[in-house]
């Protein structure tokens, strides 16, 4: 984990995303932070006071984060049942959503390839496009509201010091497919393509295995349940 002494360890990062899709007019406001390190001690303030912050940034190197994402869509067709016909996350015509509010708690690997290490990732979202991303029997139709929980992401990571570095990954993740991505912040645009919603799974579950090539190849093998799935209607792995 890189540390700067001379940089404040806390971004705020405000994004506007605007996107056309033919007649359709979307907006939306993201607003992300997170925390990598602790912060320069505040004044007044013993160090030995911030014992349980520097263990869990300094020597456990946990990070920790989040957003907010909302958006207002428009529709100049304005159907009668407000839906936007095949869209995903801005299915509704002229209405406000509470798109995400996420919250994610991760241990990265090191720089070192050659180095074993352990890491991962635990992401939780509440809002509305939690309806979509559900696994089949893991949190799907908790209820009829609009605003959902989802537990988008928990797996571990072992890397195994053989060459290059080989990663394992075991759990819950958002799959490898696709440019476009669940998390609001790293989108180009607001809206999504139909591909996105319809033609690419959102997550897996099992385990991946990843070596790097180089810097900008490298090669991946998952065994997953599916598409979508946490209980599976039979025995066969994908």
């Amino acid at each position: 984990m890189e540390k700067d002494s001379d940089m404040k360890k806390r971004t705020i990062r405000e994004c506007i995303r605007i996107g056309l899709l033919g007649l359709l007019i979307s907006s939306g406001l993201c607003v992300s932070a997170e925390a990598t390190v602790s912060e320069p001690v505040p004044s007044g303030v013993q160090p030995e006071d911030l014992w349980l912050r520097k263990w869990i940034f300094d020597d456990l190197h946990l990070k920790f984060g989040g957003w907010v994402a909302q958006s207002y869509t428009f529709n100049f067709d304005s159907p009668s049942d407000r839906l936007n016909v095949g869209r995903v996350f801005d299915d509704r015509s002229n209405d406000y959503r509470f798109n995400q509010l996420l919250v994610y708690l991760e241990r990265g690997l090191s720089s070192d390839p050659t180095e074993f290490d352990i890491g991962g990732r635990i992401e939780l979202m509440y809002g509305s496009d939690a309806r979509f991303i559900h696994q089949r029997n893991l949190a799907d139709n908790i209820d009829d509201h609009t605003v959902q929980f989802d537990p988008v992401q928990f797996y571990g990571l072992v890397r195994i010091p053989i060459g290059n570095g080989l990663t394992v990954k075991a759990g819950k993740y958002v799959t490898m497919m696709g440019a476009e991505v669940i998390n609001a912040p790293n989108n180009a645009l607001f809206s999504h393509s139909y591909l996105f919603g319809y033609a690419i799974p959102f997550t897996h579950t099992g385990v991946q295995v990843d070596y790097p090539i180089s810097d900008n190849f490298g090669i991946y093998y998952s065994l997953i349940k599916g598409w979508d799935v946490w209980s599976d209607n039979n025995s066969r792995l994908s």
